[in-house]
């Protein structure tokens, strides 16, 4: 039963990630939470089994920016958090978003982050692209060796604001 509801949580929390203020780490990147919009979303796999665990599970996408003097493209990390029995599985993608490349597509464990337009507006970066992460009924993030129960795919656009 729980599969049933475990997509649109996601999603959910994905669409509700909100702006965090930027905070500059100490290699002088700045990081912060993102406002994003998710165009669509998909589960695709079999989703029947109730072993499924939703309680505790999160998502976010954040992003990384260097300032411009470092480093004039900035970076898009996609990070994916679940967490099932109080141990929480992390996967992250990273995108540099460099001059001239139509499409970007970087991968972390059981995650894949597409990165399909960019353009700067302003000092802002409009973005948009696609993620698909892998899900099991046991921890809801797989080793690259075990087969997927399930891939979660998100459609979303986005705005990086500027490092300073």
């Amino acid at each position: 039963m729980a599969a049933r509801f475990l997509p649109p949580l996601l999603a959910v929390a994905l669409i509700c990630a909100s702006q965090a203020p930027a905070q500059e780490d100490d290699a002088g990147r700045v990081r912060g939470t993102l406002d994003l919009t998710v165009l669509a979303w998909s589960v695709r796999g079999t989703q029947t089994d109730s072993a499924w665990h939703d309680d505790g599970a999160s998502t976010s996408i954040r992003f990384v920016a260097a300032p411009e003097e470092a480093d004039p493209s900035p970076r898009l990390t996609v990070s994916l958090s679940l967490t099932n029995d109080d141990e929480p599985e992390v996967t992250a993608a990273e995108v540099l978003l460099d001059r001239g490349d139509t499409e970007l597509t970087a991968s972390g464990k059981n995650l894949e982050l597409t990165v399909t337009d960019f353009q700067r507006q302003g000092s802002d970066i409009a973005v948009t692209g696609n993620l698909s992460a892998a899900l099991t009924k046991a921890n809801m993030v797989v080793s690259s060796t075990e087969e997927p129960d399930a891939t979660l795919d998100v459609s979303f656009k986005a705005t990086l604001p500027p490092a300073n």
